[in-house]
């Protein structure tokens, strides 16, 4: 985060590319969970589901992440 801020996280996921799919593509598909962080954000827990398409011939990777997350007190 822009004040120094730190989320830590877990990621269990696998690349694949789909039959006929351009060799320079791959899909990444997963689940990040959330472990803790720093300052304001020591607290954090949650699960995300990632989707990663992956285009290696441009460079780009399109992210998208859907899920929940919450502050556990001290």
């Amino acid at each position: 985060m822009a004040n120094g801020d730190k989320i830590f996280g877990r990621f269990d996921g696998v690349a694949q590319a789909t039959a006929g799919q351009s060799a320079d593509k791959r899909t990444v598909v997963g689940n990040l969970v959330l472990t803790g962080g720093t300052g304001k954000m020591r607290g954090i827990r949650g699960t995300l589901h990632v989707l990663t398409n992956v285009d290696l011939s441009k460079g780009l990777n399109d992210t998208w992440y859907e899920g929940e997350n919450w502050m556990e007190k001290d």
